[in-house]
């Protein structure tokens, strides 16, 4: 079993580590992430999905552009958590937090972790967690419905929240999903599963031993001649395939037109109308036909 202690943990506040930074950026390179663990898994469903795509955009070699999806999920984030602790009477802060377990830099970003003095004054227990996510499509959106049909959350979310709770070294985590058309929000609580703590640790252990063999999904880049050249010629005889499936099409949509309703054949060819598929087909036959 894996020694689950947190090491040199420290937790900063929005206002030193604020998310989204270029200092936020900057140590994110450093750290294994709450958000990446999928990835180093190998069970994200976006790029990066597997532990090399990581290693790489960790590393400069791969870019990920920023989607609207996302860009949406953070212009709303202030105010779904805005909307949550109205709800729970409770005030969340966003804070990041690093630490090692096993030797293992480790982060989490957290969307919100309840502080201190409360709307009345008063905590018990530990401060708890927060996610939030903000689907494009709102209340139409699958997740949604996954949280009104009470269905199993999807699995990179259930890992990423597995690291906010190792590093924030909680049991449970609110999970809010916010719609910002309809300006309300589902909310269930997430515990924890020892069993996919141990696995997320197997994981980054194996990601920090070095440069991640290529597995099965990953795109390896080929700059050799020989692949340089079969590359080239493919292209041209695609383009070539592409142009002349274009004239076909063109020549048949002629020889129809020529047929004026009825099929008709000569010269090699056959143009026949199907009328219980309500469609006219071109097949080339031989002179004996």
């Amino acid at each position: 079993s894996n020694n689950m202690e947190v090491v040199n943990r420290i937790e900063y506040d929005d206002t030193l580590l604020p998310q989204g930074s270029d200092l936020w950026l900057e140590t994110r390179k450093k750290y294994g992430t709450a958000s990446e663990a999928s990835a180093a898994m190998g069970v994200s469903p976006w790029i990066p999905k597997t532990p090399l795509q990581l290693w790489e955009l960790k590393n400069g070699e791969l870019k990920v552009k920023k989607n609207f999806a996302m860009t949406i999920g953070n212009e709303f984030e202030d105010e779904a958590r805005e909307c949550f602790q109205n709800k729970l009477q409770k005030v969340f802060e966003p804070c990041c937090i690093v630490g090692e377990i096993d030797g293992m830099p480790l982060m989490a970003s957290l969307d919100g972790k309840e502080t201190w003095s409360n709307i009345n004054g008063t905590r018990a227990g530990k401060p708890e967690i927060l996610e939030i996510k903000v689907p494009l499509n709102g209340s139409e959106s699958p997740l949604w419905k996954t949280m009104i049909y009470d269905e199993s959350l999807p699995h990179q979310y259930e890992v990423q929240m597995e690291q906010q709770m190792m590093l924030a070294e909680q049991d449970k985590c609110h999970f809010w999903v916010y719609d910002r058309h309809n300006k309300e929000g589902k909310h269930r609580i997430h515990y924890s599963n020892p069993e996919l703590r141990e696995e997320i640790l197997d994981a980054w252990k194996e990601y920090f031993k070095g440069k991640p063999e290529p597995g099965p999904n990953d795109i390896l880049k080929r700059e050799d001649e020989q692949w340089k050249e079969l590359a080239f010629f493919w292209k041209e005889a695609r383009d070539e395939k592409l142009l002349q499936e274009g004239r076909m099409e063109t020549m048949k949509k002629e020889l129809i037109t020529l047929c004026e309703g009825h099929s008709h054949q000569g010269a090699g060819v056959r143009v026949r109308y199907n009328e219980d598929k309500d469609r006219w087909t071109i097949t080339k036959i031989g002179a004996r036909d």
